[in-house]
């Protein structure tokens, strides 16, 4: 049976997630979105 921690995502949990989601955004936004032919896949 579940207990109520496992069923709710605990604080670590989400700031682990966020630190890499806030990773994987900054890599995305200084090596992909300044490549000229993903700028021209995105916008054209």
């Amino acid at each position: 049976m579940l207990n109520e921690e496992s069923a709710i995502a605990s604080p670590q949990t989400i700031e682990a997630l966020t630190a890499l989601l806030y990773r994987l955004a900054s890599y995305t936004s200084t090596h992909l979105i300044d490549d000229a032919a993903i700028l021209a896949l995105i916008f054209c």
